[in-house]
């Protein structure tokens, strides 16, 4: 069996992105997560420093703990750069905000049956549209045939989630030029879903690094290098990290092989104390996280706080910013 990538073929066997993706993947036999990389704990397998971003109205923390994956030179990790108001904020942002119009989601795909309760209410308060919802755009609306950014196609990108991803930008990973977020796509990972690796090459300026966001259930990270036959590196991302792709890692293979549900993390805690769940990658099937009762919560809350926790509970956000144009110098 063979793989077709860049103009030839490799052999399953060469394909050790894919091996080491199907292995994380696998439901039938639950894969060993000591090999995960985990900033809390595995500090012989990252560089660290400490940063003082100061001030600002994005609800990062003021000082902040940055660490370089060595085995993957220019991936910058942030854990738990949020405050919990930030968490808060962003969280409301993504999912009372940034799905509806003039934002494109992939609601605008399914049938005329659902999309025509687009607009009748905001999209996340609708259980049946919350549900089906995996991705919107800002900003530029990537055309995800083409691969390329449509000129045509573009809505207001958001002057906060700008100004935050500046400061990452910026401030953590040295961005020579001032950063200008232009796109971004917000996906949406129910427990148990993936994102197949891919490597980010649509952008003019590739040396503007990637800022992407984590929110809700926590997901193993599988990062390799330009090429496939480089044996990746997973990582876990929890809730309030920032990842940075920047220098070497920027055209990396990269990708999301599972989402799940760690013990202790959301469970019997308030939302505002969200941010202090770090555990230990212990995990539980898909099948513990759909129970009746769940399903009754998720019916029946009423405030939009009560959503956002919920959906929290089983599901993964994250946020992923651009630059697409090279800057004026």
């Amino acid at each position: 069996m063979s793989t077709q990538t860049e103009g030839y073929c490799l052999s399953l066997e060469e394909d050790l992105y894919k091996l080491e993706f199907k292995y994380y993947k696998a439901r039938q036999s639950p894969p060993d997560l000591s090999q995960v990389l985990d900033v809390g704990k595995d500090a012989a397998n990252f560089t660290w420093r400490q940063i003082e971003i100061g001030d600002n109205d994005s609800g990062i923390n003021s000082t902040v703990k940055v660490c370089e994956v060595v085995s993957v030179p220019g991936l910058l990790l942030v854990p738990e750069a949020f405050t919990p108001e930030g968490l808060h904020r962003w969280t409301h942002r993504s999912l009372l905000d940034f799905p509806e119009r003039p934002n494109v989601t992939n609601l605008e795909t399914l049938p005329a049956s659902v999309t025509r309760r687009i607009g009748e209410s905001r999209v996340v308060l609708d259980v049946e549209l919350r549900k089906k919802l995996r991705w919107t755009t800002l900003g530029y609306h990537h055309d995800w045939n083409s691969k390329v950014y449509d000129l045509a196609n573009y809505t207001t990108f958001p002057s906060d989630l700008a100004r935050c991803a500046a400061v990452f930008a910026e401030q953590v990973a040295g961005y020579a030029y001032e950063y200008q977020a232009e796109a971004a796509i917000v996906n949406y990972y129910p427990v148990g879903t993936t994102l197949s690796g891919h490597v980010d090459h649509s952008e003019e300026d590739l040396s503007a690094p990637l800022v992407s966001i984590s929110l809700g259930c926590t997901a193993i990270f599988l990062i390799g290098g330009t090429e496939r036959s480089t044996r990746p590196t997973p990582i876990f991302l929890r809730h309030g990290d920032v990842a940075l792709m920047t220098g070497a890692s920027r055209l990396a293979y990269h990708g999301v092989p599972r989402v799940f549900i760690e013990k202790g993390s959301f469970r019997n805690r308030h939302f505002d104390d969200s941010s202090q769940c770090r555990t230990t990658g212990k995990w539980e099937t898909d099948a513990e996280h759909t129970s009746d009762e769940d399903e009754q919560l998720d019916q029946s809350v009423e405030c939009k706080e009560s959503i956002c926790f919920s959906y929290l509970k089983k599901n993964r956000i994250n946020i992923n910013i651009r630059q697409v144009h090279k800057p004026d110098i």
